[in-house]
């Protein structure tokens, strides 16, 4: 089999392991049974399994994702924070070319080494998102 390849279902099969840690306590939020929340798996292209969440509250957008902790070939770690919770809403900017990069007050990213507290990063910016939806 192609090195490279082997080295992508490596990275893939990591970062869906980790993301099925975090799935697991996210679906049994009670907070995802409303109604405003508008929710989106995205799955690794190489072997179609979930790597990331995207809930949508009107236009506020709130995503935890996965990525590689370790180097494929060599098994070092190379990212020791590879959960990374982002909010952000829909119209806080205005991008004039399509390769530009959102400012961080645009898009606030955080970096988590714990599912649990990844988890709780999320869901603390979920509810934020609902109170804001409410009022």
């Amino acid at each position: 089999m192609n090195k490279a390849i082997d080295a992508a279902e490596v990275v893939a099969n990591e970062k869906c392991d980790l993301f099925s840690r975090i799935e697991a306590q996210i679906i049994v939020s009670k907070m995802l049974s409303n109604d405003n929340i508008e929710i989106s798996f995205e799955k690794n292209p190489i072997i179609n399994k979930p790597e990331a969440v995207l809930a949508k509250v009107l236009d506020h957008f709130i995503s935890i994702r996965a990525q590689v902790k370790t180097n494929p070939i060599s098994g070092e770690v190379i990212n020791d924070q590879p959960i990374i919770v982002s909010a952000w809403k829909s119209d806080s900017f205005n991008l004039k070319e399509s390769c530009e990069t959102p400012s961080d007050q645009e898009v606030v990213s955080k970096a988590f080494s714990s599912v649990d507290e990844s988890v709780d990063c999320f869901l603390v910016n979920l509810e934020s998102a609902l109170n804001i939806a409410n009022n």
